[in-house]
């Protein structure tokens, strides 16, 4: 399949513009909302939506990593990697299905937060019919990307046009999820090309349970290690503000992250089909020109987030948000311990069948950050004040 020998730069350009938009959309409208909704709303949001995400990684359970990595496999066997993609997109369809039962009566029937929980529904339903692991596992990114840009303008422009005060937060979350779930069912227009028939009674989804159960384990890690902070926060203060300052700090970090990761997603599938063809020198050569890259790029960005910190955030989301600065300062240094993590597991041990040891890692840092956390939260409902040193230590773990 000639097709899909794609140029890695030209991959890694068409992935950058994907996953720059995925979080630029809130990057560009944050002034607007900010000042429109509020630090506390920005917070419920953030809140909430931690929350949802617990259930999309348990719904997901590791299957879109597994799926990029098996389709990759079988780039060049079309009637292979169709029956694959059925047994995989079922098997996230169904478990997907089960993790939102579960979500609607544990959520959205009578807790204080049940209408918004009801509308990042639309979320889990987005994440049963995504299908981007299949693209992703054929190099073929330009499609993505060109469905996505209309979808983000189209949620760009409704921001604008339905949020105009703090009581428009439900149409903030509404906006989203609508965006999300278009921009996975465009996708499927493109699948009558790339995919043949194959009978029901062919197709084996057992069979997919227990290596993709292998990548949940690291996968729901590193989302509790990501996302325990915003919930802790949540439940120890009765206002989400202080959820809303770390909320806004993030949305700049991940942005720079998003930039130093874009090499990741793009090589995954290229080291795997590499690995499956035993040419390890050339695996060893991507593997290091990638670290360099990272290195290339984050390290400026931490550098320059210290020195403009101060001064951007005032301009940027507006009075009342200083200590966003402070937050931003000491998060930075994520930038090049995720982008180097991505180049250790995502890129090198998982393509190459090593989910064990990307598991035990992922496993024993959540468990030694989660305790820490623990720790910082128990003396936060004892009554301790930190102020500025509550938010170097949160956000010192999370390093």
């Amino acid at each position: 399949m000639s097709e899909t020998k794609k140029s890695v730069t030209k991959n890694y350009i068409y992935n950058l513009v994907y996953q720059i938009l995925t979080i630029l959309l809130p990057i560009v409208t944050t002034p607007y909302l900010s000042r429109v909704l509020g630090a506390e709303n920005i917070g419920i949001y953030s809140y909430t939506y931690s929350i949802t995400t617990y259930f999309i990684i348990i719904g997901s359970m590791g299957i879109s990593l597994y799926g990029q990595r098996e389709i990759a496999y079988l780039q060049n066997d079309k009637y292979k990697r169709s029956k694959t993609f059925w047994e995989i997109a079922i098997l996230k369809f169904l478990t997907t299905s089960i993790s939102l039962a579960v979500f609607f009566f544990a959520f959205i029937m009578g807790t204080q937060y049940n209408f918004y929980y009801a509308l990042l529904s639309l979320n889990l339903l987005s994440t049963a019919i995504e299908i981007i692991w299949f693209f992703q596992g054929l190099e073929e990114f330009k499609k993505t990307v060109t469905r996505n840009i209309l979808v983000k303008l189209f949620c760009f422009a409704a921001i604008f046009i339905f949020v105009k005060n703090s009581d428009d937060l439900w149409k903030y979350f509404l906006i989203y999820g609508l965006s999300e779930v278009l921009g996975n069912i465009t996708l499927w227009v493109y699948l009558p090309k790339y995919i043949c028939k194959v009978k029901l009674r062919d197709l084996n989804i057992i069979k997919h349970i227990k290596p993709t159960l292998a990548l949940f384990i690291p996968q729901i890690s590193s989302q509790i290690y990501a996302m325990l902070d915003k919930t802790m926060l949540g439940n120890a203060s009765n206002s989400k503000i202080e959820v809303g300052y770390y909320e806004q700090a993030q949305k700049i970090i991940n942005l720079c992250v998003a930039v130093v990761t874009s090499l990741g997603i793009v090589l995954i599938p290229r080291i795997a089909n590499v690995f499956s063809t035993g040419n390890i020198k050339k695996l060893k050569e991507y593997i290091s020109k990638s670290f360099k890259f990272t290195y290339f790029l984050a390290l400026p960005m931490i550098f320059g987030i210290f020195i403009v910190a101060d001064e951007f955030v005032p301009i940027f989301f507006g009075n009342g948000y200083e200590r966003v600065s402070t937050i931003l300062k000491v998060i930075s240094p994520i930038i090049l311990l995720t982008g180097m993590t991505n180049v250790i597991g995502k890129q090198f041990l998982l393509p190459t069948k090593k989910e064990k040891i990307y598991t035990t890692a992922i496993v024993t840092g959540t468990i030694i950050n989660r305790n820490i956390k623990l720790y910082i939260y128990t003396l936060w409902r004892s009554g301790c004040s930190f102020n500025n040193n509550y938010y170097r230590g949160i956000s010192y773990i999370n390093n």
